[in-house]
């Protein structure tokens, strides 16, 4: 299934360090002024093993998950953008959370549903819009290589997105 995804892309599998990959996006938002007093960033990065996959696969995931969260928070006075990573011997676990306006129990069977979105396609106002498909695509490319991606949400309080993906055993 991954070399199905790979051709998609046109990218090739390389080794990757994932939470490399997180401070690469992490680094372009800075650059761009985003944590600009309103919304903070705690990063919690844990030792991951190096995983075999495709950059643009992880980095435009990852850029999603995040520019959701920070989308979440955009009517909040202050927010907080939390990215964690670990290893738990068998997974690494990326965990994305906001403390934006959470997603309410009837949406959250929809939002991995292509062009489901609570967002307007347009803007005139600076409101953050969507397409309903960065989701969709984020389970998509999760799922190819055998991962997962877990919400977890609170109405009022925030969201959290966990990307759990398995690490297989090299053999020496």
């Amino acid at each position: 299934m991954l070399s199905a995804v790979a051709r998609k892309s046109g990218s090739s599998p390389e080794i990757l360090d994932l939470n490399r990959v997180l401070s690469n996006r992490i680094d372009l938002l800075k650059s761009k002024g985003v944590f600009n007093g309103k919304i903070s960033l705690e990063m919690k990065c844990g030792d991951l093993p190096l995983i075999s996959g495709v950059y643009s696969h992880f980095n435009q995931c990852f850029g999603n998950l995040i520019s959701n969260a920070l989308d979440a928070m955009y009517e909040n006075d202050e927010g907080v953008l939390t990215i964690e990573s670990a290893f738990d011997n068998e997974n690494i676990i990326i965990k994305i959370s906001d403390t934006g306006h959470g997603i309410p129990k009837e949406k959250m069977a929809l939002i991995f549903n292509p062009f489901f979105t609570s967002k307007p396609p347009t803007a005139v106002d600076g409101r953050p819009t969507g397409t309903g498909l960065g989701l969709p695509s984020c389970r998509e490319m999760i799922e190819s290589y055998g991962g997962e991606i877990q919400v977890y949400s609170k109405v009022g309080k925030g969201s959290a997105f966990a990307v759990r993906l398995p690490v297989k055993k090299v053999a020496k």
